[in-house]
């Protein structure tokens, strides 16, 4: 953001208003985010929410009117169009990221198994091992990000 504020001001901007916004969140994700169900995500029930559903669609219709907004000033045809080796970076990060946290949350699961009873493993640590080496592969790859 800070990125887009200067860009903004040395295109000739007088003031820049910078909005909070953020994309509706559509499907359910197994991988960290605790949404196993289409019903559990907050767009699911929020934007039908009796008391805060018009605050949601404020806020997804800023975002909405944000990216507008930034592709046209911009003359862009898609978000970082400018900057393919960070876009790059981003995707790169993402097919490193996935499959480490769909090994993570599958040794999760498992250990969850184990300590319930459910599951008759006896070595529950190799399943600990590799929750951790996922775990600093991910914090790994989001260092070198930056």
């Amino acid at each position: 953001s800070v990125k887009i504020i200067k860009m903004l001001y040395e295109s000739g901007a007088k003031e820049v208003h910078f909005r909070v916004a953020r994309p509706e969140i559509k499907f359910p994700c197994f991988y960290g985010i605790d949404t196993p169900t289409k019903e559990e995500l907050i767009s699911s029930y929020m934007s039908k929410d009796e008391e805060f559903g018009e605050f949601w669609k404020i806020i997804h219709d800023e975002y909405i009117l944000t990216k507008k907004m930034l592709l046209k000033i911009s003359n862009f045809k898609e978000l970082m169009e400018n900057e393919p080796a960070n876009k790059l970076s981003i995707e790169t990060r993402e097919n490193i990221v996935m499959p480490l946290i769909t090994i993570q949350q599958y040794a999760l699961q498992i250990v969850k198994e184990i300590e319930s009873g459910d599951l008759k493993k006896t070595d529950k640590s190799v399943f600990e091992k590799i929750i951790t080496r996922s775990l600093y592969g991910n914090i790994n790859a989001s260092r070198n990000s930056a």
